[in-house]
């Protein structure tokens, strides 16, 4: 005949308390790598400390800048934007490298994500368009044409990069006077919505 055997209630809680201990640090461990994921704010391009303009006039390469803008009668906000008007011009373009690794430490950033763009508002002056090129540790990754109407957006492969360079020239100056310049010397202010490493 079979007997059942009561198990002791000190022993089974003692078994819940260890399960307990057990189970505890996994779950803190994931509610911390979800708020750690949680806390991860966007690096701007803009606000690197280790960019350095390498061709223009003296002064800062870009302002940061968070503002209105419309494009194309569609109303923007603004990360930053390089004051054309002084920084660009005919033969005058502006060159700058934003170290992102330092040397011994592995690249950590993948992508950059550029959207750029010129304020309706400055269709006074007509024309204007400004190349925009990308370098990765001194070789030519790509370029976009920013013009007047519509916002330029597009990501670029940074892997393995420890300088990324940007180059802005003033390919069609505009067509009338601005800020008292000759016509056709310059270009119109250029607005960053978007320049994300990631």
């Amino acid at each position: 005949m079979f007997q059942l055997i009561n198990v002791p209630m000190k022993a089974s809680y003692v078994s819940l308390f260890f399960v307990f201990l057990w189970t505890v640090p996994f779950v803190l461990k994931d509610t911390t790598l979800a708020q750690n994921l949680d806390s991860v704010q966007p690096i701007y391009l803009t606000s690197f400390r280790g960019c350095r303009k390498t061709v223009g006039v003296s002064g800062a390469a870009w302002f940061r800048s968070q503002r209105e803008i419309s494009i194309g009668r569609r109303l923007y906000r603004t990360v930053a934007n390089i004051n054309s008007p002084q920084q660009l011009g005919r033969n005058k373009p502006l060159a700058v490298i934003c170290k992102i690794a330092e040397p011994g430490e592995p690249p950590r950033f993948s992508q950059l994500q550029l959207s750029l763009g010129f304020n309706d508002e400055q269709r006074r002056t007509t024309g204007g368009s400004i190349r925009v090129s990308v370098y990765s540790n001194g070789n030519f990754k790509e370029s976009k044409i920013i013009i007047f109407g519509t916002p330029t957006n597009w990501v670029v492969d940074i892997q393995g990069t420890e300088d990324l360079g940007l180059e802005f020239d003033c390919l069609n100056p505009t067509d009338g006077t601005y800020w008292g310049d000759k016509p056709s010397n310059i270009c119109p202010t250029l607005y960053f919505l978007d320049d994300t490493i990631q």
